[in-house]
């Protein structure tokens, strides 16, 4: 199993956090998980931009 089961109870989700990098760096990222019971602050973003059509690869296999 690659990530373990959330908790319900807890309402628990997974983040996932885009770290800094350079322009032309591969994308980095990692995910945590969160507990809405927490109050975690977040930003959400759309995961469907631009033309569907004109598309690119994002590799987000867990490292």
């Amino acid at each position: 199993m690659l990530y373990h089961p959330l908790n319900q109870t807890k309402k628990q989700n997974r983040l996932l956090h885009f770290l800094p990098g350079k322009q032309g760096d591969d994308i980095r990222r990692k995910f945590t998980v969160a507990s809405l019971e927490d109050k975690t602050r977040y930003e959400t973003i759309s995961y469907v931009c631009g033309n569907a059509k004109n598309t690119v690869l994002i590799n987000m296999q867990a490292k």
